[in-house]
């Protein structure tokens, strides 16, 4: 049986990593108990959702939905495995490509 990763957090930026749709979707579920519990609410609309099955390939935003994996009601999209996420302010990519960061420091110093 696969383990459950701990979920991350700093401040307002949370992270959860998981092997599986399955754990993800336990993991989701003590989130959402935790923030109940302490009269907190995820902003949707911020979260994000990015993973590789076991199959090597994206994990889907059907995959997703059939998994039972939402945020305060709301269905999580799956992105792009390449595309950049925000986690503290910086804009990463599971690929190592910086230019979504460095685009945007470049304008902000401009």
């Amino acid at each position: 049986m696969a383990s459950l990763m701990a979920s991350l957090g700093y401040a307002d930026d949370t992270n959860i990593l998981a092997c599986s749709l399955a754990n993800l979707r336990i993991l989701k579920d003590w989130v959402h108990y935790f923030l109940r519990f302490n009269a907190l609410r995820l902003n949707h609309s911020k979260c994000e959702l990015v993973g590789r099955g076991a199959d090597g390939f994206p994990v889907t935003t059907a995959a997703v939905a059939a998994a039972g994996i939402a945020t305060e009601g709301h269905a999580n999209v799956s992105l792009d495995y390449n595309a950049p996420i925000r986690y503290l302010g910086a804009h990463c990519r599971f690929d190592g490509d910086w230019s979504a960061q460095h685009g945007k420091l470049t304008a902000m110093i401009h």
